[in-house]
């Protein structure tokens, strides 16, 4: 695991990074010193983020887009991205099992229990 949850302080150490139910993970961070909207603390204001700062490891399926994008391979931290987009990804992979706690307010874990039998069913196009 990523960042250390048992000394965090929001307000100047990452968060550790989210794990989801497929084992993909991502750090998103949120404060007044990172790529993120309102650039302020959690404690500073009430309310949600809007945009947050990401990272992920570099994935083979992400390079190609990454190429595509203009970007070199491992390019892997992203400014301002829309938590729209976030809670999307973190659907996608199923939603954070490990260390939701720690999202920043705006971002959702997005688990579902049947996310996998879903998922398959999608893929054979009938119900399992």
């Amino acid at each position: 695991m990523r960042g250390d949850p048992k000394s965090w302080d929001p307000s100047k150490d990452p968060a550790p990074w989210a794990k989801c139910a497929d084992g993909f993970e991502m750090s998103i961070q949120a404060r007044r010193d990172l790529y993120c909207s309102p650039r302020e603390n959690r404690d500073d204001f009430e309310g949600d983020y809007t945009k947050v700062e990401i990272a992920c490891l570099p994935q083979p399926e992400l390079d190609e887009e990454a190429r595509e994008g203009g970007l070199s391979s491992g390019e892997s931290v992203y400014a301002y991205v829309d938590v729209g987009i976030v809670n999307a990804i973190l659907k996608r992979h199923g939603g954070v099992i490990e260390n939701a706690q720690y999202l920043p307010p705006g971002v959702k874990p997005g688990y579902q229990e049947n996310w996998l039998a879903e998922r398959w069913e999608a893929l054979l196009g009938q119900p399992l």
